[in-house]
């Protein structure tokens, strides 16, 4: 599963563009479900996902990498 602040990342930068689920799910070549349970953190998030995400929403693959928990 993935990290929240990856799922979180998607679903901002998404917004961030004015698009629904729908929109980026066309620009990523992916469906609907397929960005729904990204976001609900329901599906891995693959390279090969990650990949067509950044491409679409046009950011540095490091915002869409899990980031390790730092305890405190």
């Amino acid at each position: 599963m993935m990290a929240d602040a990856a799922i979180s990342m998607i679903t901002l930068l998404r917004e961030a563009k004015g698009w629904n689920q729908t929109d980026l799910a066309r620009e990523a070549g992916v469906s609907q479900a397929v960005i729904s349970r990204l976001e609900t953190g329901a599906l891995e998030l693959t390279p090969d996902r990650r990949d067509a995400l950044v491409k679409a929403l046009d950011c540095p693959p490091e915002i869409l990498e899990e980031q390790p928990t730092v305890p405190g």
